[in-house]
Parts: C-alpha cells; sequence; structure tokens
C-alpha cells in the first residue's frame, strides 16, 4: 500500500496519536513484527472489546492489516506513522531537556539581568518609592544633561555637545535651557508612545505614577552614556580618535539595550501583560525615536 501525500487525512492522524493505545499498537507491531491477536492483547494489557475497537479503528485507517494467518502488522502508511511518531518523540525530548536547560539559563542570568520585571513589581507596589525614583530620575538626568551638554532624544543621544545659543523662530534659546527642554520633551515622547503603543496592544490603562516612574527610570543607561562620554571626551566630540569614536557607538547601542529591557519591564507590569507584548512596545519607542529625534529643537 502506498501513501499518497495528496490523500493524508491530518485530523485521522492526529486522532491516532493522540490515543495511547492506537498508538502502543503502532509501536508494538513496528518493533516485534506481526503479531497474533492474544500475543498484541496480551502486550497491551486490555480488554477484547477495547483491543477490536482500537484494532478496527486502525485498519479502517489504513494503518494495519491482518495476513492470510491472521496475524496483525503494519501497513505502509502504518510505517510511515511510526516513523513520524518516533521522529516526534526525539524533538520533544530534546526540546525539553538540553535545550530547556539552556533556556533556564538565558532566561535566569541574561533575560532577567535585562529586563528586571522583579524590580518593578516593587515599584508598582510602591507608590512612595514611585515617587522617589521618579524625582531622583528626573533630577540626575537634567544635572547631567546640563553638565555634559548632550541632548536626549527621546531614547537617542545626540553626541554632539550643545555649547552655543540656538534659535527658534524669533526666540533665541541659551544652551541650558535647550537642553532642559530637550530633556523634558523626550521624556514625555517616551511616556507617551509607549503608552500609546502598549495601550493598543494590551487595552488597558496604567496607573501613572508607578508607570511614569517605569519610564524615568529606563533614562538611567542614557544617563551613564552621557558621563562615559564626558568622562572620555570632556567637550571635543567629535574630534576624538576612530577607536574611542567606535567605543563610545558601542557603548550607546549595549546601554540602549537596557533602556529597553527596562521599558519592557515596566509594560509588563504596569499593564498586566506578556514579555512579549512588552518588548514590542519599546520597539515601537525605538522606532519612534528614530523619527522623533529630527522634530526635537
Amino acid at each position: 500500500m502506498s501513501v499518497d501525500d495528496e490523500s493524508v487525512d491530518v485530523e485521522a492522524v492526529y486522532s491516532v496519536l493522540e490515543d495511547p493505545i492506537k498508538r502502543k499498537i503502532i509501536t508494538l507491531l513496528a518493533e516485534k513484527g506481526p503479531l497474533r491477536y492474544r500475543d498484541l492483547q496480551r502486550e497491551l494489557g486490555i480488554s477484547a472489546g477495547s483491543f477490536y475497537y482500537n484494532v478496527s479503528a486502525l485498519r479502517s485507517q489504513g494503518y494495519v492489516f491482518q495476513d492470510e494467518n491472521r496475524r496483525y502488522s503494519l501497513t505502509e502508511k502504518g510505517v510511515v506513522l511510526y516513523k513520524a511518531l518516533k521522529e516526534g518523540r526525539e524533538v520533544i525530548k530534546y526540546a525539553f531537556t538540553s535545550r530547556k536547560r539552556i533556556i533556564n539559563l538565558i532566561d535566569k542570568y541574561l533575560v532577567s539581568l535585562i529586563v528586571p520585571v522583579q524590580p518593578m513589581v516593587e515599584l508598582h507596589k510602591n507608590s512612595l518609592l514611585s515617587v522617589a525614583v521618579l524625582l531622583i530620575c528626573t533630577t540626575s538626568g537634567l544635572a547631567i544633561t546640563l553638565t555634559t551638554k548632550l541632548s536626549l532624544k527621546v531614547i537617542e543621544i545626540e553626541p554632539i555637545p550643545l555649547r552655543q545659543p540656538k534659535s527658534l523662530g524669533q526666540i533665541v534659546l541659551q544652551p541650558e535651557v535647550l537642553l532642559v527642554l530637550e530633556y523634558t520633551i523626550s521624556l514625555i515622547l517616551c511616556a507617551l508612545v509607549t503608552h500609546l503603543a502598549a495601550h493598543l496592544l494590551t487595552g488597558r490603562r496604567p496607573p501613572s505614577l508607578s508607570f511614569l516612574a517605569g519610564v524615568a527610570f529606563s533614562q538611567m543607561p542614557l544617563q551613564a552614556y552621557m558621563v562615559i562620554q564626558y568622562l572620555l571626551t570632556g567637550t571635543s566630540y567629535p574630534n576624538i580618535p576612530e577607536q574611542t569614536f567606535i567605543t563610545l557607538a558601542m557603548t550607546l547601542r549595549v546601554l540602549q539595550i537596557f533602556v529597553l529591557g527596562l521599558l519592557t519591564a515596566t509594560v509588563v507590569v504596569c499593564y498586566e501583560t506578556s514579555r512579549e507584548r512588552g518588548f514590542l512596545t519599546a520597539s515601537a519607542v525605538l522606532y519612534a525615536s528614530f523619527l522623533l529625534r529630527h522634530f526635537i529643537p
């Protein structure tokens, strides 16, 4: 009997695979060869009624046949099903043993470091802590911005220090005023884009205080970058060695990963959603940052 791929009934295959008795019949006939009724029933340890019910179903589906000596054997289609069953078991075993250990290690040490959900849970539960974190993060952000003269653009950094006044229409703004304005607008845009993306994905609204504290806290890696660039280059950027330029570029991208991780954790906790949706939200903020940076004064 040949197996025609066009005629395979997937639902019928699943009905066999999900039944433990039918699976065992297929396995016994494949591994022990043709068996008579009594031998097969003894191996299965089931009643005669249950045996005939299951064997009849397998015969009608074309997986088992009975030869002239009244022994049960697998058809060609049954052999194919056994091979698929055996290979499927190996795949499942591999997925839930060696790979599971690796995935658990990655999730425990790497993902938990980049996406620190537990600290966000503590922030979410404690209003006073949220207020403190919000004040500390925004105050330090403004202080570092004014010291380094580096502009925040949502979750991007303008690496060239702002040292000269800038005209906005008829208004001339001093660097300090412009830096504070850019920092404030960037923080608001980051919170707004995060909320819009998360609300679109989840349909929920977050508790405002812990959410704002989480967004402000997510900017801390960018503040760390500002300090690193300032310590390495002072105000001489971009007139710096090529190696320093490459180092700073790589450092910024790595720290942005932590920004995305913190935003992901904030969304996961505040919107009570999955890590996958949290990451999609953070990715939306990243793309929005590339677009909005050109519109921030």
